[in-house]
């Protein structure tokens, strides 16, 4: 139910009162001030202690490394930063968390450890940005959703509050 009422959200919103671009512009402003930063900043770390993985098990060490830091202090930061970009209360933000950061975690470690186990061990290192911009805007896609399913979640607690 939840699910399919995040997506006819999305469908409906398509171009009605600017909902899809104030969604984009959300997203750009989380890319450049978190997203961008956090990665840069953590991806350059994980060169300089782990330095180039041309074998499995540094790629594995380097990718688990990743996972294990960047990952959830991303995944955190993301919805409280979405939430405040949308104009939620820190109480909905908090709200919002717990209602995402399970199943986005989990969808988190399926996908990105075999995104970058590829890049660490198949991409130059002068391809990587590229290759993981497509791999997020995959990712990104996924985020929105589930961010747009945590709305009409919140949404529906929300009315559901309400007496009649």
């Amino acid at each position: 139910m939840h699910d399919r009422r995040a997506l006819q959200l999305f469908i409906y919103s398509w171009g009605v009162n600017g909902f899809l671009e104030r969604r984009n512009a959300r997203f750009s402003v989380i890319g450049l001030t978190l997203h961008g930063p956090l990665f840069y900043h953590g991806f350059r770390a994980l060169d300089t202690h782990i330095g180039a993985a041309p074998t499995l098990r540094l790629a594995a060490l380097k990718m688990l490394t990743g996972q294990l830091t960047l990952f959830p202090v991303y995944v955190t930061l993301f919805f409280v930063w979405s939430s405040a970009l949308e104009g939620k209360a820190p109480r909905q933000a908090l709200q919002k968390l717990r209602i995402s950061f399970a199943p986005v975690f989990r969808a988190g470690w399926v996908f990105w450890p075999a995104a970058n186990m590829i890049n660490f061990l198949l991409v130059p290192p002068a391809g990587r940005v590229l290759y993981v911009n497509g791999a997020g805007l995959l990712w990104n896609t996924y985020l929105s959703y589930s961010n747009a399913a945590a709305n009409a979640r919140q949404e529906e607690v929300a009315l559901a509050a309400v007496p009649p």
